[in-house]
């Protein structure tokens, strides 16, 4: 747990975090599960709607994150660490939960860490339609969003790599638009 929290520099100190999340990859399908420290719960969020039990669509990995993360708060000597050890972890059921799409789950994960702030399920906003059409647009759109933010961070590595081919093909959709100006000129002379 200290290794995976470590990585983020601005972590801070746990007792004085809020919210804990944890993305989850298991059998291909990305989930979440986060730690609602001020509410003492243990939320599994994840856009699959197929009708299977907690345990057939889990496993064993929401009690065992419970167990992780209740003895990491006992090494930090958190207030709440024996409070933690008795959360049974519940799934949330949002109206945009899919039966059909089977590849868009990493699109969800991002969006739901994205928009989800603590609050019940009732007021919880993630902005996203039922599954549908329009759905698929959003999704879309976020998948341009969150691919640009991550080609363009920081933290990756072949940023000015990704950054020059940008400006070629900014170079040469420059040059198109302006060949085109120039066909229209000469066949208004």
């Amino acid at each position: 747990m200290n290794q995976h929290l470590e990585k983020y520099r601005d972590f801070g100190d746990i007792r004085e975090s809020h919210l804990v999340f944890f993305p989850v990859l298991k059998s291909e399908h990305f989930y979440l599960i986060v730690f609602n420290i001020k509410r003492i719960e243990c939320v599994i969020i994840g856009n699959s709607g197929v009708d299977v039990p907690m345990e057939a669509k889990y496993g064993t990995v929401p009690t065992d994150m419970v167990d992780f993360f209740t003895s990491y708060l006992t090494t930090k000597k958190h207030p709440k660490a024996k409070k933690f050890k008795h959360v049974s972890p519940f799934r949330f059921l949002m109206s945009w939960m899919t039966k059909k799409n089977k590849v868009d789950c990493g699109v969800f994960l991002m969006r739901h860490m994205e928009t989800y702030k603590g609050e019940k399920m009732d007021k919880w906003d993630a902005s996203l339609e039922m599954e549908c059409d329009s759905l698929q647009k959003q999704l879309n759109e976020l998948r341009r969003k969150y691919v640009t933010k991550i080609l363009l961070s920081d933290m990756n590595l072949v940023k000015g790599h990704v950054e020059g081919k940008l400006d070629a093909y900014a170079s040469i959709q420059k040059q198109k638009h302006l060949e085109k100006i120039e066909a229209r000129l000469k066949t208004l002379s």
